[in-house]
């Protein structure tokens, strides 16, 4: 099972977006991870 990835935005400074673009890198990150963890067997 496949998770569909996250569309990027064009990147822009992360003081420009405040938290929010903060927040949505680690959500990114986190959906890597488990993405990872579940096309690995897991």
């Amino acid at each position: 099972m496949r998770f569909v990835s996250i569309v990027r935005t064009p990147s822009t400074p992360l003081a420009s977006q405040g938290p929010l673009a903060l927040l949505l890198t680690a959500l990114e990150a986190v959906v890597l991870l488990v993405n990872v963890r579940i096309s690995s067997g897991g």
